[in-house]
């Protein structure tokens, strides 16, 4: 019995001293997204006019090849997938 106590007391601190305060209120966001075509691949949606508040870009195509790792090679992604801004300036695919 006191062993187990002994362990449940070891784990409830190391519970809390391993927590951190990940808050650091920073509001300034280094990376941000830009919107624009960053693919050699041409946009080929044509868009209806009852969507003319869209924007339409390829971040990435089959063609690509990405500067940092030039090994590597995209295949492709889901037909229709796409990045939607979202109100808190966050994004979703």
């Amino acid at each position: 019995m006191k062993t187990l106590k002994r362990i449940s007391l070891l784990l409830t601190f190391c519970c809390l001293f391993a927590c951190n305060n990940d808050d650091d209120n920073n509001t300034e966001q280094p990376n941000q997204v830009e919107l624009r075509s960053h693919s050699q691949s041409p946009v080929l949606l044509k868009l209806e006019p009852e969507f003319s508040g869209v924007n339409i870009y390829n971040f990435l195509s089959s063609e690509d090849q990405l500067d940092d790792t030039p090994n590597f090679i995209y295949g492709s992604m889901a037909d229709g997938a796409g990045l939607l801004k979202n109100s808190d300036n966050t994004y979703t695919l």
